[in-house]
């Protein structure tokens, strides 16, 4: 378990434990976060009447508690790694990469982070097995 690959976004985190093909194991973890828009509120029934708006700024926390849950579940599977490539297409795999960082479990371990479009789960491993033996 020394060697391990995450490809993570908003919705799923994707995590190949293993360096050759025959010891590469794969494992999902969804993200449950709510991506959608701020929702709720009212208008009043009388024209420019009081209006009932949804804070958004609740709406951000919510969403940054779940983001926190997200990581803790990649982390309890990935803790232990000596070598770790995080991969993914947005801003997630960027802030996975910073929490890591900021993780006392993860002092002794090597983090690397690319970005990455989507890909298949074979071409995924394909690119932490390629990005494993050119270290």
């Amino acid at each position: 378990m020394s060697h391990i690959g995450v490809w993570i976004d908003l919705r799923e985190a994707i995590i190949t434990k293993g360096k050759t093909l025959e010891e590469q194991s794969l494992a999902k973890i969804n993200s449950n976060i709510d991506v959608g828009h701020v929702k709720g509120g009212s208008g009043s029934s009388t024209p420019y009447g009081p209006q009932d708006a949804v804070s958004e700024s609740k709406f951000l926390e919510k969403k940054n508690h779940e983001l926190k849950d997200y990581f803790d579940r990649v982390a309890e599977k990935v803790v232990g790694a000596k070598m770790l490539l995080i991969c993914g297409p947005a801003e997630t795999k960027n802030k996975l990469f910073e929490d890591f960082g900021n993780r006392h479990e993860f002092k002794n371990t090597a983090i690397f982070q690319k970005t990455t479009d989507s890909m298949t789960d074979n071409q995924f491993k394909a690119l932490v097995r390629e990005f494993i033996s050119n270290l």
